[in-house]
């Protein structure tokens, strides 16, 4: 008979496949075969299909076509209770909305999930200057503006294995992908208040971000916006200038309010049982 750790062990596994199969889908990947899912998550098919029905069955993966799947419409349902109660359109659009106006760019607002920076809200004030971000859009945070602010929340050690958890990919010649550099400007972005990402992301674009301090629970948000190279070095001390004080005023409505849900500052729930586990199987000499 299977002992009651084993058999906690083999669910708690189950469970971590079935939400590595949803975390295989993104901006660049939002139709998927079976074939590409059991490539991306290592899973064998014997494995795979029977989760992927499963997935489906209950709404969190919609079949495209017999052999192509997407994100069901259960997420979305998720996501939006999540919004709902971040109370995130009654409280920071207004902010977003007069920011993105002003200033004629795209407005963000986000968190740190694990190792990336992923977009709540967004308020869109030009054409000219979209990447994606899109709500649930996720980025790697030491390549973008609005993840370097937040990483800059973090303390020393948490830092360093934050930024060691997932390789530090050069997506430009801008990127920066040296661990010590990293940190180094992290501490800079710290003591100056307010993160740039000179096209380290994507080549010709750069984000301004700055942090929404003394939210309720301590949930570190922070808002960004993204815009052409030329117009920033033409204009960054007033574009910095106005992230900054959007954040402030964001900062200061959030306060008089009433207390909104608390998220996670930088560890979704994946990534925190995903080292659990490592320790467990070091533990156990696994």
């Amino acid at each position: 008979m299977m002992s009651h750790i084993a058999e906690k062990r083999r669910v708690n596994g189950s469970v971590t496949k079935a939400l590595s199969v949803l975390d295989t889908f993104g901006l660049d990947r939002e139709e998927l075969s079976g074939a590409q899912l059991a490539e991306l998550t290592g899973l064998s098919r014997g494995s795979l299909y029977p989760i992927v029905h499963a997935l489906e069955d209950c709404g969190y993966l919609r079949r495209v076509t017999p052999r192509v799947y997407t994100i069901g419409f259960r997420v979305v349902e998720l996501a939006n209770l999540v919004l709902r109660r971040l109370d995130i359109q009654e409280t920071v659009r207004p902010f977003l909305q007069k920011l993105a106006s002003d200033l004629k760019v795209n407005a963000h607002l986000g968190i740190l999930n694990g190792s990336e920076a992923l977009h709540l809200y967004r308020e869109i004030g030009a054409d000219a200057v979209v990447v994606g971000e899109i709500v649930g859009w996720r980025a790697p945070a030491y390549c973008t503006a609005l993840g370097k602010i937040l990483l800059a929340q973090l303390a020393g050690d948490e830092l360093r294995a934050v930024l060691l958890a997932e390789p530090l990919v050069a997506y430009t010649p801008a990127t920066i992908t040296d661990l010590g550099r990293l940190i180094r400007e992290i501490q800079t972005i710290a003591a100056a208040g307010y993160a740039v990402s000179r096209e380290e992301y994507h080549e010709g674009i750069v984000g301004i971000a700055a942090t929404v301090p003394d939210a309720p629970h301590d949930a570190q948000y922070a808002i960004s916006i993204s815009v052409t190279k030329p117009r920033f070095d033409r204009e960054e001390q007033a574009l910095v200038a106005a992230v900054q004080q959007a954040a402030a005023a964001i900062s200061a409505q959030l306060r008089t309010r009433a207390p909104l849900a608390a998220m996670p500052s930088h560890v979704n729930g994946l990534h925190q049982a995903r080292t659990e586990r490592k320790k467990e199987d070091n533990s156990n000499g696994t």
